[in-house]
């Protein structure tokens, strides 16, 4: 019994603590205010991934634009935007694989100044596909829109698909179908039209035409032009204040 009794005053003789649950205001309380400071967190690292984005893109350009002033210094000339091989014998014929027209845009002669050389080797070379299909395609590739025509179901130019990482924007997340693209886009200056018919100096004439019309001096008012290479010295007021290159969306 004396074991007992002083074991009962031991256990009364501890100190009781009341327990207080979370009310559901406080609860609601706590809870707004997790999700404002989310909701701030998330919008201030979206804005700084945006940031990062925009800064890589910068530095894209500008790899671009170095890479140009390095083609210059090395032939004297900027790249044509429209240039590569000749139909054969002058005529164009189908299927278009046998030259690309002269379609292809500035940016693949600079592929070899802005550190992509493989696929500048891979173009500048006869291409064999592979099995099931084998098919060589000579240097230059066929022409740019190979790949959508009807025979392209059965073997394509694959480096008309590839799309190099530096080329594209990282802020356009658009994939481009069938073809390549890229957001950086060649500045053909202010003429629209007939901007493919800068080739020579010729007097272009349509059946319609009532007079000849020179596309050749309408077309070239930019820094780019087809079948036609700019040099430094055509910047009459400066590089400084001429554009090169310009960001456009990729569409879909």
């Amino acid at each position: 019994m004396r074991t007992l009794s002083t074991f009962v005053f031991f256990r009364r003789s501890l100190p009781w603590k009341s327990v207080r649950g979370f009310t559901l205001i406080e609860l609601l309380v706590v809870i707004t205010i997790v999700g404002v400071l989310v909701a701030l967190t998330l919008s201030a690292v979206q804005a700084a991934r945006e940031a990062a984005r925009r800064s890589d893109c910068a530095n894209r350009i500008r790899q671009i634009g170095l890479g140009l002033h390095n083609y210059h210094a090395a032939f004297g000339i900027l790249p044509a935007h429209g240039s590569g091989t000749d139909e054969p014998g002058g005529i164009r014929t189908r299927p278009d694989s046998k030259s690309n027209h002269r379609r292809l845009s500035y940016l693949v002669g600079t592929l070899p100044f802005i550190e992509q050389q493989s696929l500048w080797e891979i173009i500048s070379n006869p291409w064999t596909s592979d099995p099931p299909v084998v098919r060589t395609f000579p240097s230059m590739g066929p022409v740019p829109w190979f790949n959508q025509l009807p025979e392209a179901n059965l073997v394509a130019y694959s480096p008309w698909s590839w799309s190099p990482e530096m080329l594209r924007c990282p802020s356009d997340p658009t994939s481009a179908k069938n073809n390549g693209a890229t957001n950086y886009a060649a500045c053909l200056g202010d003429g629209i039209d007939a901007v493919g018919c800068a080739f020579g100096k010729p007097q272009w004439t349509h059946p319609n035409d009532t007079a000849p019309r020179r596309f050749d001096d309408s077309t070239k008012r930019g820094m780019f032009a087809a079948g036609h290479g700019f040099a430094m010295k055509d910047c009459f007021d400066g590089t400084s204040q001429t554009l090169l290159v310009g960001e456009v969306v990729v569409g879909d």
